[in-house]
């Protein structure tokens, strides 16, 4: 199996995670190939490759790639890559459809930080036939008497389990443009494939083929396009531990928040407050703590919180976790992917005497 194949199935993990996970699994070929010197060549060999794959996986490919050059315009202040899995109950279905009736493109699941996201190659017919829709399955015979005589290949259509089948691997870089949030979709990828141990352990799904191929990241809505919706979703992002591999720009090495907040201050955005549950003017933010001392968190250069400092004032750093809302469409015309980023929710640690204080929402600034 490609050493790309276990990224996959392991696309959750960190880098860290991944690369001491394959040298731990060196390490204990090291130590079989000591005890046992047979098939010594063969093991020896098979270590330095999956160390190289190792290194390899914890280097990343540097940027720019095709898909993220255009952060490179004076325009943009910050931008990150900030994949996800989301949970649709249309789209992988209706892109394997569409797929089978050859009315979109589709290639073998490419990954952001590989060389192959430079050259993109979409499955001839064939290809999507044999490997796609229908993969060879083999199926036993028996005789007369009931035992094995052998197997014959079948083609059949792939079975999938469409109460499963709803997780997609989504591509998106969110970037600061003139003050304005914006999320890009270069491509995205189904998740179904399962993905098990020689023993039988069930490691999760892979990807099934990547498709919804976007090269330009301004793209935007067309009213007279075939639009489908398809979700709503609101997930956390840590202002502070975007991976290194993710960050594509950080001007003045100012964070999402930081690179948003003037903008903020200068009345670009609406701000609604939880405490007053209506909205509010940005001067009128400090004075939401009503002179009580906001937990402010200490951060490690690993980006780990070591601790926290009281303070009366509000800014950025005072803010310890963000939620993005973003609305979901598909457009059919052009088989790509779009989102509305809508809001941003901030939340904060209020003072106490103890230090497991909820995290509790402070704000929202709607985007829209």
């Amino acid at each position: 199996m490609r050493v790309v194949g276990f990224s996959t199935c392991c696309r959750c993990w960190s880098p860290d995670q991944q690369l001491k996970t394959l040298l731990t699994f060196c390490l204990i070929l090291s130590t079989i190939i000591s005890r046992y010197n047979c098939m010594l060549k063969t093991l020896t060999a098979l270590l330095f490759f999956l160390s190289t794959a190792a290194m390899a996986q914890y280097r990343r490919q540097p940027t720019p790639t095709q898909f993220d050059t255009f952060i490179n315009n004076s325009k943009i202040e910050w931008a990150a890559y900030a994949n996800d899995t989301v949970r649709f109950k249309k789209l992988n279905n209706l892109l394997v459809e569409r797929l089978a009736k050859k009315q979109i493109k589709a290639s073998l699941p490419v990954y952001n930080g590989l060389a192959d996201v430079n050259h993109i190659v979409y499955l001839p017919e064939r290809t999507i036939n044999d490997k796609i829709l229908y993969p060879p399955n083999s199926i036993p015979i028996y005789d007369s008497a009931g035992d094995p005589a052998g197997y014959k290949i079948v083609l059949r259509p792939y079975q999938i389990d469409t109460a499963a089948f709803t997780v997609t691997d989504i591509t998106e870089i969110l970037y600061i443009e003139n003050g304005v949030v914006k999320s890009y979709i270069p491509w995205v990828s189904p998740r179904v494939i399962p993905v098990s141990t020689s023993i039988g352990v069930f490691l999760g799904y892979t990807d099934y083929f990547s498709t919804c191929f976007s090269f330009n990241a301004n793209v935007l809505p067309v009213k007279k396009n075939k639009t489908i919706f398809l979700s709503q979703t609101k997930r956390n992002l840590k202002l502070d531990t975007v991976e290194t591999e993710s960050r594509l720009k950080e001007t003045y090495g100012r964070n999402m928040l930081e690179t948003l907040w003037p903008y903020v201050m200068q009345h670009k955005y609406r701000i609604f407050s939880f405490e007053k549950d209506t909205f509010i003017r940005p001067e009128q933010i400090k004075e939401l703590t009503n002179g009580e001392k906001v937990m402010v968190p200490v951060y490690d250069a690993s980006g780990n919180i070591t601790g926290r400092i009281a303070d009366t004032d509000m800014y950025p750093g005072c803010f310890i976790n963000a939620a993005i809302v973003q609305d979901w469409y598909y457009d059919e015309t052009r088989n790509i992917v779009l989102n509305k980023v809508r809001e941003i929710i901030l939340y904060t640690l209020k003072s106490g005497p103890d230090d497991d204080k909820p995290i509790a929402p402070f704000i929202k600034i709607i985007l829209e």
